[in-house]
């Protein structure tokens, strides 16, 4: 009976870990003669992206694509704007925006940029839009949010600063908010969940300071709020992502300021946000030490971390691990990241959970908000659905997904 009872418990302890126990694989890399660091890495439809950079030494224009169903990378057509590094961005409905950052190779006095571009990955198309009225600046936070980019923090030519900017969509405009109230700072970790953004931790040059501390701002009231620490190490120059209702801290550089400038933690530490309960949950960390920026994106519940400045040969250039069960209920995950875009909308609309179009042959009903008339719609190949049909006005799209039945507004006008 000991013998039995002993071999049940080391099932269930094999079961158990086996179940929790997050591992860490290698995967192809874009170039093993590549290094590069301060990329901005984003995913959609099942694929990766990274652009801009440094390319050793030299800020860069290139951008890779990665194929998750076929572990290859390809190289595309150059990003268009300025060559830089120390850019940041943000995805949002079906569009990545990205923006900022410091060319050193500019001919002028002032390399610090303070311009915005989107990439639609299904046109693969890039548009420029309004520059920012602020000072140019390098790794800012950048968060996405209602409509509406909110950039802020960063390196500008005269040290670190603490202002904030919201960049409106609809409008192409730009317009200045509450200033951040944890202190001047570069490099922060910083994510978008629910309604709120939050933003934290990072490195005060002037202060020789890695700051540990954690803020939530309400794009509603215009107003910051200090939440807990990091129970942990101060950190900067590390990389952020946001998942159904979590976000994850990953890698950086740590407290140590030898020298001035901060060093590598003795592991690439990987930290879970709660929203709901304001706390932090301890992931397995990548091998090796800490990265230095690296880039990083999802691609179905896989967390993947792209080069960056490493140390070791236990590590590759890109590396990924599966991510925890998440605890949220799903129903809500859906609701929260569930989004029909453009609106106001003329000739087509996509529908989108998280970063992914919605393609599947459900139907979709569609109702005028004045009318108890439904009309039935599909989505066709190109992952969107051609309401040019319909009257102006305002409607109601509704679909079932899950067997749970889901609702959003959505306006649609005369081609503008």
């Amino acid at each position: 009976m000991i013998y039995k009872n002993f071999i049940l418990i080391f099932l269930v302890s094999l079961f158990s870990s086996f179940i929790y126990c997050q591992e860490w694989e290698s995967v192809s890399s874009f170039s093993d003669d590549i290094l590069i660091h301060h990329a901005i890495g984003f995913s959609f439809n099942e694929k990766g992206y990274i652009v801009t950079g440094s390319d050793t030494t030299v800020a860069s224009k290139k951008f890779f694509m990665y194929d998750s169903y076929t572990d290859t990378w390809t190289q595309k057509e150059d990003f268009p704007g300025e060559q830089r590094s120390y850019a940041i961005g943000d995805f949002y409905e079906g569009k990545q925006y990205i923006g900022f950052g410091v060319n050193f190779e500019s001919t002028t006095n002032d390399s610090f940029l303070n311009d915005l571009w989107s990439y639609d990955p299904v046109n693969d198309s890039w548009e420029e839009l309004a520059e920012c009225p602020c000072s140019g600046r390098m790794h800012p936070s950048f968060n996405a949010l209602d409509g509406k980019i909110y950039v802020g923090l960063g390196n500008v030519n005269t040290g670190d600063t603490d202002d904030f900017w919201a960049y409106d969509i609809e409008t192409n405009s730009w317009s200045q908010k509450a200033d951040f109230i944890g202190g001047e700072r570069h490099h922060p970790y910083h994510f978008t969940l629910g309604e709120s953004v939050y933003v934290g931790l990072g490195h005060n040059h002037q202060m020789h300071d890695v700051k540990k501390d954690w803020f939530r701002y309400d794009a509603q009231s215009d107003t910051w709020t200090q939440l807990d620490d990091l129970p942990a190490e101060g950190r900067v120059a590390g990389t952020q992502l946001h998942h159904e209702g979590y976000g994850y801290a990953l890698s950086g550089q740590g407290e140590d300021l030898t020298g001035g400038f901060h060093h590598p933690m003795e592991s690439g530490e990987f930290w879970k946000y709660d929203p709901q309960t304001d706390t932090w949950e301890e992931l397995t960390p990548h091998p090796g030490k800490s990265r230095f920026a690296p880039a990083s994106f999802i691609i179905d519940d896989y967390a993947y971390i792209i080069s960056g400045l490493f140390l070791g040969d236990e590590q590759s250039h890109v590396m990924r691990v599966k991510l925890e069960d998440v605890s949220i209920n799903t129903e809500e995950i859906v609701a929260l990241d569930f989004k029909v875009f453009p609106s106001p909308a003329s000739n087509y609309i996509n529908i989108s959970i998280g970063n992914r179009l919605v393609s599947a042959s459900n139907n979709i009903e569609i109702r005028r908000i004045d009318s108890k008339s439904i009309s039935i719609y599909k989505v066709n190949s190109e992952s969107s659905i051609d309401i040019s049909d319909l009257a102006n006005g305002v409607y109601n799209l509704s679909v079932v997904i899950d067997g749970k039945v889901y609702n959003k507004i959505f306006t649609k006008v005369t081609q503008y």
